[in-house]
């Protein structure tokens, strides 16, 4: 790629937009708390419900979808994830030297069950990421949005790395309607 041409580079905005994210959380002056045990094992199969993965990728997945504000380490997961394979929610396999880890259909109920009961609260409109203090928090994410979020971030890496030139300027496009739209829904009553 010649790097004196004035084009876009989706690569650049990539890399930028990660920064972001990872530096996101460092901008709040209140951090959140770190999540229970309960909402990190909600976050892994949420996670887990796009696609099997392993601790790092989780761990990533789950920094991606808190927009920064959480980054899991390793010491949090692997309890976790002995504790859902041990319940029979997450199933683990060894690939090369690494464990893989994927859902159940136990574990996709448990999902359900959990988005339906946070749908079932007297208070389920109200802004579920905002704290007392107005400090942003993603816990009390909706699973659902959770795993759609986490499986944008792998896409757009993708088409950085590997895309052509043409698919990048196609991706610019739904990326940039598509954040358009989330202000417009941003901005409802």
């Amino acid at each position: 790629m010649d790097s004196t041409s004035n084009s876009f580079d989706l690569r650049q905005v990539v890399g930028e937009l990660k920064e972001f994210v990872k530096n996101r959380g460092a901008d709040f002056q209140n951090r959140p708390a770190a999540p229970t045990s309960d909402q990190l094992e909600l976050a892994i199969l949420a996670s887990l419900s796009g696609g099997a993965k392993n601790a790092q990728q989780l761990i990533n997945a789950l920094s991606v979808a808190s927009a920064g504000a959480f980054t899991a380490t390793s010491a949090q997961v692997h309890p976790v994830l002995a504790s859902l394979e041990a319940n029979g929610l997450i199933n683990a396999e060894a690939k090369d030297d690494r464990k893989v880890y994927s859902i159940t259909e136990q574990g996709r109920a448990t999902i359900d069950q959990a988005a339906t009961a946070d749908a079932e609260q007297p208070d389920g409109d109200s802004p579920a990421a905002e704290k007392p203090n107005g400090a942003p928090s993603w816990l009390g994410f909706d699973p659902h949005f959770l795993k759609a979020a986490s499986k944008l971030a792998p896409v757009i890496s993708d088409l950085a790395q590997t895309g052509t030139r043409q698919q990048q300027e196609l991706a610019t496009k739904v990326l940039q309607d598509a954040r358009h739209q989330l202000h417009k829904i941003l901005a409802q009553d």
